[in-house]
């Protein structure tokens, strides 16, 4: 894992994470819960013989993210 542009853990394999919003102690919880989406994804997806389409994952791993950024600050 890397740091990315805007100073969170991203890994290379995947692409960039994308949430709405500044707060970056929430910006962190969601960057934990988008990689732990997509290496669930990623693995499920194998497990059950295919190969991952890293595009389509982060969608919902995004989408799972706003939704940790969201809850952490209250909306």
């Amino acid at each position: 894992m890397n740091e990315d542009s805007e100073g969170g853990l991203h890994d290379a394999r995947f692409p960039a994470m994308r949430v709405i919003g500044g707060d970056e102690e929430a910006r962190s919880v969601a960057q934990r819960a988008y990689m732990k989406a997509m290496r669930e994804g990623v693995a499920e997806t194998r497990q059950q013989g295919g190969e991952p389409d890293y595009d389509l994952l982060s969608q919902v791993a995004s989408d799972i993210a706003q939704e940790a950024y969201d809850a952490f600050v209250g909306r």
